[in-house]
Formats: C-alpha cells, sequence, structure tokens
C-alpha cells in the first residue's frame, strides 16, 4: 500500500530531527527557574536536541529540575556577572545534562562578564552536578571568566577551545579526557580532578594543542587497577604542548590516601610497588619502594642497641 504524501513528509520530518530547535530565555514568567516553560520565547523542549541562549533579561536563578540540553549560550549584552545553579532542594538531587543528537554538546560565552554554572550539596554530601553524556566543547568568546562550579560527571572529554575557563569549588568525577587547544583552563583551590589509571599507558588526561594551564587543585588518582610492572607510566599533563603552573595548593591523592612532595616530585606507596608523579614531566611512573636510607638504618640499629642495653 502506498504512503500518502502527508504521512511520507511526517516521516521525513522525523529522520531530519524535527525536534532541534533554539529557545532564548526572555524571563517572561514569574519565578527565575530554567525549567519553567513562560521564562523562554517558546515553551522548550529539554533533550539532546535543544540549544538554549541566556540572555540578561533577567537574572537566573536555579535549574529547579532535571534538565538535558544539547548547547548553552550565555549570551548576555550586559556587564553584569551572569550564573545558575543546578538545584532544587538539599533533599532532591538535581543534574544538568549535556547530550546531543549529533555527538557533540557545547557551553559557550559570548560575554564580556563573568558567567558560572553553580552546583547545590545533597544531604548527603553529594554536590549536583553537570552531567557529559556527550563529549563537550567549552569556548569562551568575551573577556570574562566562564567557571564550572559544579561538579563534572559522566564519561565525555571536555575540549576547551578558547578563552578563561575555570573548574572551581568541585571535585570533579568525569572520567573522559581534557583537552586544552587554546585559551587557559584553571583547576582552582578546593577542585579535583579524577583519574583512573590502568594498563601501561592507559588513563585519561590532560593534553592539547597548546593553552594555559594552571594548578591549583587535587588530582585523585584511582590506582585499584593500575599495573604494577616497574618502569610502566602514565601521561597525566601533557608537558611538551601545555605551559602549566603548579601552584602552591596543589596536591595528589588516591583511594588510599595522600601523596608526599619532594622537590616537585609526588610519591605514594600502593599495590606493594611506588608511584610517583613528576610536575616537570607530566609522567605517573610505577617504581620500586625506596629501601630506608643508612642513615635510617644506622639509627635503627642504634635503637635495637639500646633496648637491648635496657633489659
Amino acid at each position: 500500500m502506498k504512503k500518502s504524501l502527508p504521512a511520507l513528509s511526517a516521516c521525513l520530518l522525523m529522520m531530519t530531527g524535527v525536534n532541534a530547535a533554539t529557545f532564548t530565555w526572555d524571563g517572561g514568567g514569574t519565578d527565575t527557574r530554567l525549567i519553567t516553560a513562560d521564562n523562554w520565547d517558546s515553551a522548550p523542549s529539554f533533550n539532546n536536541e535543544a540549544d538554549l541562549i541566556l540572555t540578561n533579561a533577567k537574572a537566573v536563578g536555579s535549574t529547579y529540575g532535571n534538565m538535558t540540553v544539547r548547547s548553552l549560550t550565555f549570551d548576555n549584552t550586559a556587564t553584569a556577572n551572569q550564573s545558575f545553579s543546578v538545584w532544587r532542594s538539599a533533599t532532591r538531587a538535581r543534574a544538568f545534562n549535556f547530550a546531543s543528537s549529533t555527538g557533540t554538546a557545547a557551553l559557550t560565552s559570548n560575554t564580556n562578564a563573568n558567567v558560572a554554572i553553580n552546583g547545590g550539596i545533597h544531604t548527603n554530601g553529594t554536590q549536583n552536578a553537570v552531567n557529559l553524556v556527550n563529549d563537550l566543547h567549552i569556548t569562551n568568546n568575551g573577556t570574562g571568566t566562564l567557571s564550572l562550579n559544579a561538579r563534572i560527571a559522566g564519561a565525555g572529554n571536555i575540549s576547551i577551545l578558547g578563552g578563561d575557563v575555570v573548574f572551581g569549588s568541585a571535585q570533579n568525577n568525569y572520567t573522559g579526557n581534557t583537552f586544552l587547544d587554546a585559551g587557559s583552563l584553571s583547576l582552582s583551590s578546593g577542585s579535583g580532578l579524577s583519574f583512573s589509571i590502568g594498563a601501561n599507558g592507559i588513563n585519561n588526561g590532560i593534553s592539547g594543542a597548546g593553552g594555559l594551564l594552571s594548578l591549583g587543585g587535587t588530582f585523585n588518582l584511582d590506582l585499584t587497577g593500575a599495573s604494577t610492572t616497574l618502569g610502566d607510566s602514565w601521561i597525566l599533563v601533557d608537558a611538551t604542548n601545555l605551559t602549566e603552573t603548579y601552584e602552591n595548593t596543589f596536591s595528589l591523592s588516591s583511594t588510599l590516601g595522600s601523596f608526599t612532595e619532594n622537590s616537585g616530585v609526588w610519591s605514594i606507596s600502593e599495590n606493594g610497588i611506588g608511584y610517583e608523579f613528576s610536575e616537570t614531566t607530566g609522567l605517573l611512573t610505577a617504581v620500586a619502594i625506596p629501601e630506608p636510607s643508612s642513615t635510617a638504618l644506622i639509627g635503627l640499629g642504634s635503637l635495637t642497641l639500646i633496648l637491648r642495653r635496657r633489659r
């Protein structure tokens, strides 16, 4: 049986992405919630084909509900700073999901003001998340700072394509890579990045074609599945192509505790061996656990002699 022309047209529209749409914030509602339909120029569908544009029509408060978008653009023509929180209440966890029907989501700032996505704290101690369902491209075209203060979660990669970007005040636990191709990225004091360490050379890390990297937070390493073969190594920071600075607040930790630092080399004993991270090379390396120093051995011998004399 032949399909009618209207039915065929409807099928074609569905195949070509009829749901893809751009929604612009006009603040027409009675609250400041992103989830409220009346705050947009048309009632939005929050899904992986939704492109949101935030203007300075009215201050934005919180998401209130869970939201999914393909892209979010701060397009504030005023110089006033602008931000919103991934939040409803302390007892209701919320997430702002970046997911794209085309494979890559986008976060962009076209304003010279400072803009930010913040995250509230749930009663269980977990911070609400910006969740990477797909890869995320971040571009700051303005002269202000674009800050992600909510916890970044998920399996997607992040690519920073320009401008000043800050990861601030959250222990981020996304498991993808971070690419810094232009601009700058600052990992603020009190924030963190997670690294999953596996077989030789298998890990997520920070790399790129160029850019300024300021590290003032914590690298949180999961070494539970890490190789124990001495000499194996992992690139955490691409020191060859990036210009990185380690601030005095920088630190490393693992699931078992904190690394200790000596002249820019961070060490921990785990899995029956040692692991060392060098700020100079950006490499984490599997090493033998150092033997006790001769001074320590002499001290131990003296203590043994004293104890024997006391008997």
